[in-house]
């Protein structure tokens, strides 16, 4: 079972984006697709070492509704089984 991981990066949120795209790189399990959105704001993804599949959108004026159907969108495209939202000022622990 494949899982789409969504997540979307807003400048306000730039504080916490450090521990999260690190706790997202850093899961033991690696079967997974994190799909990633920069809300007027680009992220810098090559100081990750990401394990899983990382698919990275630079997005502007969308509201969230439409960034997030947008992702569900994307994770359908990719056949995934299953969809998770992670909001940027979050992290996961490892093995999640």
């Amino acid at each position: 079972m494949k899982l789409g991981l969504i997540s979307t990066f807003y400048k306000k949120s730039k504080p916490f984006h450090k521990e999260c795209l690190e706790s997202i790189a850093n899961q033991s399990d690696n079967d997974f697709t994190a799909i990633l959105f920069g809300d007027n704001f680009e992220i810098d993804l090559s100081k990750y070492n990401f394990k899983c599949h990382v698919e990275y959108e630079y997005l502007t004026k969308l509201s969230p509704r439409q960034i997030k159907t947008k992702g569900i969108k994307k994770a359908l495209s990719l056949d995934c089984d299953f969809i998770c939202f992670i909001d940027s000022d979050d992290f996961m622990k490892k093995n999640r």
